[in-house]
């Protein structure tokens, strides 16, 4: 293809008239350069040009008029569209990849599957689009507006999104990995089980975020506000939290590790499941209180015994347990004896890198410790094994149980 813009447009233009055998007026215009588009458009404000599958590749189409353009799986590829309309258009599965959209206006553009690998997409205009499972994999969308946007497993990964606006969109599964998203907006958005792993969202504004099982591992949130934002069940292992504020988030079921940094963190209060706030009442967090009462609270495992506790067994069990996980380190964090009668205890779990298994080795470990029913004489009632119902008797048990700590 030739170098000059105006030819290559005119070789592009006659390739599709030629495979495509239209004697279509709209690529006449078309043919003519960006102009005389343009102007064609201007007198035909109602006209949906139909270039579905058309090859543009590397054209020069600056400013051009593509509103309402039917493009589907059209080739983009590597094109200057710097500036152009393309309101309302339907790209879906189109090829954009390494385009020029800087400056592009797609409000309300259909993107479904389309191509946008390492495309230019700063200060574009893409409020309330529709990129559902799109590629923006590498591609610069600095300063660029997603607000209202419906993004649910888009691809973003190794994007760079420095104030980038998502306001209010719906991000359910994206892929934000390796991205940079400083001073980036997410205010309102939703982003269930969305991947953010080793995302940079310094700066970041996620307030009243919908987070619900995402993915935050190593992700970084220095001075990021996640005030209100919905942190249910979100994996956050080695994810820093440095300076963040977190006053109102909801954190139930939030996995964190070691690693992860909470310091300089600001929280007034926080909510561990909807409506259980922390701290109770109206009073506000003292300083260093937030950070060890999450810890606390996150790395802890909550062990209910309906039928009361064989303490032996449990003790056997969390040595077990202990003993094929070098890293772990359980105490005793407490234990309530409820109004139904049921015992709940919970233990700190530092160290562990998948709660959920460690407890479901405690269980394991705890049946087998468990001593087998005595058989009963015949016609006798069985023997009862004793249990421990009482917080008197428990304390008595842990009064003679040295094997496991007390977590202050």
């Amino acid at each position: 293809m030739t170098d000059n813009p105006r030819l290559a447009l005119i070789e592009r233009i006659a390739t599709a008239r030629r495979e495509w055998r239209w004697a279509n007026s709209e690529l006449v215009h078309l043919e003519k350069g960006v102009n005389a588009w343009n102007h064609w458009r201007s007198r035909q404000s109602e006209a949906k040009p139909d270039l579905s599958g058309i090859d543009l590749r590397g054209v020069d189409l600056k400013g051009v008029n593509l509103s309402h353009a039917k493009l589907i799986r059209a080739d983009l590829s590597g094109a200057d569209l710097t500036g152009a309309n393309l309101t309302g258009a339907d790209l879906g599965q189109a090829n954009l990849t390494r385009a020029n959209l800087q400056g592009a206006i797609l409000v309300d553009t259909d993107l479904i599957w389309a191509k946008l690998v390492e495309t230019n997409l700063r200060k574009a205009d893409l409020r309330r689009s529709k990129p559902i499972e799109a590629e923006f994999i590498g591609a610069d969308l600095s300063e660029a507006s997603l607000a209202d946007a419906k993004l649910s497993r888009a691809s973003f990964m190794d994007a760079v999104l420095c104030r980038t606006d998502f306001s209010r969109s719906k991000l359910l599964e994206a892929n934000f990995s390796d991205a940079i998203l400083a001073q980036c907006s997410f205010a309102d958005a939703i982003l269930i089980g969305a991947d953010l792993w080793r995302a940079q969202l310094t700066g970041a504004n996620l307030t009243s975020a919908t987070l619900t099982g995402a993915k935050l591992n190593k992700a970084d949130f220095t001075r990021a506000n996640l005030s209100s934002a919905d942190l249910t069940e979100v994996e956050a292992r080695g994810a820093r939290f440095m300076g963040t504020v977190l006053t109102g988030a909801c954190i139930q079921g939030w996995e964190i590790d070691s690693e992860t940094s909470l310091s300089d963190a600001v929280c007034d209060y926080l909510y561990l499941t909807r409506g259980d706030r922390l701290p109770e009442g109206t009073r506000s967090f003292m300083p260093g209180e937030f950070e060890q009462t999450v810890r606390n609270e996150l790395m802890a495992i909550e062990w209910t015994f309906p039928q009361g506790i064989d303490w032996s067994a449990f003790v056997s069990a969390c040595q077990s347990v202990s003993a094929v996980n070098p890293d772990l380190q359980l105490g005793l964090q407490s234990f309530e004896q409820r109004a139904s009668g049921e015992l709940v205890v919970r233990l700190d779990a530092t160290g562990a890198r998948d709660r959920a298994a460690v407890f479901q080795q405690l269980r394991t470990a705890y049946q087998a410790a468990l001593p087998s029913p005595k058989p009963s004489a015949k016609g006798a009632p069985p023997e009862q094994e004793p249990s421990c119902h009482s917080l008197w008797a428990i304390a008595q048990t842990l009064s003679r149980v040295q094997h496991l700590p007390m977590v202050p």
